[in-house]
């Protein structure tokens, strides 16, 4: 009977031990949002330069000027020092790539053509050597989600 007891007891702690700490993961990987800090904001023909910090690194994000103003409906506008979690995304890595190869156009001189009148340069002298885009952006404003 003292078995049967201690078998029982033994796998009721052994379920809660289990339940809090799958609650702890998830509580702990909410918390490890990346922030980027805002550093400068340069715009150019309608198209905003941010740049961003995180820990040593810097992140200089291409966002077109919405034409829609009606599209900033649940926005936000980004400040400079100010956090925001974002998911960057490499124009690099939209380079095509045959046979295994990435294909960057003849002449690359890591210069990105955005339009008939702007053309953005990678900035090596500032450790600049990507550019990036991010879905969360739309111009200058935060697109916030439902669920925040």
């Amino acid at each position: 009977m003292i078995k049967y007891i201690f078998c029982i007891l033994l796998t009721f702690l052994l379920f809660f031990s289990s339940c809090s700490k799958h609650v702890a993961l998830n509580e702990e990987s909410a918390t490890n949002q990346v922030l980027y800090e805002v550093a400068n904001i340069k715009k150019v023909n309608g198209w905003y330069f941010i740049y961003l910090h995180r820990n040593d690194s810097v992140f200089k994000v291409v966002s077109k000027e919405p034409s829609d103003k009606n599209a900033l409906k649940g926005c936000r506008k980004i400040k400079k020092h100010e956090r925001y979690s974002l998911i960057l995304h490499s124009y690099k890595d939209t380079a095509p790539i045959i046979n295994g190869y990435k294909i960057f156009p003849q002449g690359y001189t890591g210069g990105f053509q955005l339009d008939s009148l702007t053309t953005v340069s990678l900035e090596p002298h500032n450790n600049i050597y990507d550019l990036y885009y991010s879905n969360d952006l739309n111009g200058l404003y935060y697109v916030v989600s439902p669920e925040y």
